[in-house]
């Protein structure tokens, strides 16, 4: 939008067109080069060459308006150092300090063409031409030394992170498969009573889906569990389509980093089949007679 109303009052004046036009068009390609780059990258391409087409695209483009905006008076010099920075994040590192080079060489070409085309200003000489380069040319250096330390630590970092990542799916999937070869069922609930976990042992004993159980308070799905069952083992009854369960469970508190509560974990199992044969256990008269009753 800046660059359009530029151009429009450019337009209007002929005198400020004349001297703006060449920087415009420029501004005006550059924008276009960037939409052809994203085009390109959208289309599958591989990076690495298009990496080095944008960079090498760009060098010109920068040089071109540094020609015409002044050459080594010119205020934008310093967007040869924003390329030296973004190759260290793109590029192996041995291309960095090439950038540097090929950027000074450019910035150098850029001071020529503008001494040649008399855009530098009153007062330009090669002496001080000279001087602009060199110094210029040590500042891409080291914006390049810098640039690497920066892309090194950004890549170790990223390094480790991966690395603790990989740890961290592994750990989760050993506590996953560990839940789900639970053979006893295994809730847990947060501050305010709501289940947030599931295990298979647990669906098959309430005869429910995670579905229907995740997100529920758990007195409705275990039915009101006393808190003095915390931390101890008891039973409770609930009713399942018409049946009578005993499930004998375990309310220990759900810690986080050892010590704040954040809810509840419960580990129970079905005791219904056991306390049924216990029963037919004590209803069976005693059969066996000692030896000297068997002898008389």
């Amino acid at each position: 939008l800046v660059l359009a109303v530029e151009l429009l009052v450019a337009f209007r004046d002929q005198a400020q067109w004349s001297s703006l036009a060449p920087f415009l068009y420029l501004i005006a390609a550059w924008y276009g080069i960037a939409l052809i780059d994203r085009a390109w990258l959208r289309s599958g391409a591989r990076v690495a060459p298009q990496v080095y087409a944008q960079l090498g695209l760009d060098i010109l483009l920068v040089t071109a308006v540094i020609a015409v905006t002044g050459g080594y008076s010119s205020l934008l010099t310093e967007i040869y150092a924003l390329l030296v920075v973004a190759s260290a994040t793109l590029l192996p590192r041995r291309v960095i300090y090439a950038m540097a080079g090929v950027c000074a060489l450019a910035y150098w070409a850029a001071a020529e063409a503008a001494l040649a085309m008399g855009s530098t200003g009153a007062g330009a000489n090669d002496r001080a031409m000279a001087l602009s380069v060199l110094l210029n040319g040590l500042a891409f250096v080291a914006a390049a030394y810098l640039a690497e330390l920066l892309a090194g630590k950004l890549m170790a970092t990223g390094r480790e992170l991966r690395e603790h990542q990989h740890v961290l799916a592994s750990l989760r999937a050993l506590n996953d498969n560990i839940i789900r070869s639970m053979g006893g069922g295994l809730l847990t609930t947060d501050l305010s009573g709501c289940v947030h976990l599931v295990n298979p042992a647990a669906e098959r004993i309430l005869e429910q889906p995670a579905e229907a159980v995740l997100g529920q308070p758990v007195d409705r799905v275990l039915g009101a569990v006393p808190e003095t069952m915390l931390g101890r083992r008891g039973e409770i009854r609930i009713n399942r389509h018409g049946r009578e369960k005993i499930i004998g469970l375990t309310v220990v508190p759900l810690k986080v980093n050892g010590a704040t509560d954040a809810g509840r974990v419960i580990h129970f199992q079905d005791l219904t089949e056991l306390r049924r044969l216990e029963r037919e256990l004590e209803r069976q008269p005693r059969t066996a007679e000692s030896p000297t009753r068997l002898g008389v």
